[in-house]
């Protein structure tokens, strides 16, 4: 049995509805980023693709690559 304190966090999976919630923006805007290539491909978590999340870390990740930037896309 693994000690707690050697366990590998966990990557979360966080739904559009959270994603947008972070970043401020609609689930609107994140679709239109998708669909012009600006922002990360969710991962499908069923088989008919309708339900969909992002790993938490692309998310962070795609923050930090923006950071300082003066804008999000548009």
């Amino acid at each position: 049995m693994q000690n707690q304190s050697t366990r590998q966090p966990v990557d979360r999976i966080v739904r559009q509805v959270e994603v947008a919630a972070m970043l401020g923006v609609s689930p609107v805007t994140l679709w239109r980023w998708r669909n012009a290539k600006e922002f990360p491909e969710p991962i499908q978590l069923d088989k008919s693709g309708r339900l969909i999340g992002w790993r938490l870390s692309v998310i962070e990740q795609w923050i930090r690559e923006r950071d300082g930037q003066e804008t999000l896309p548009k």
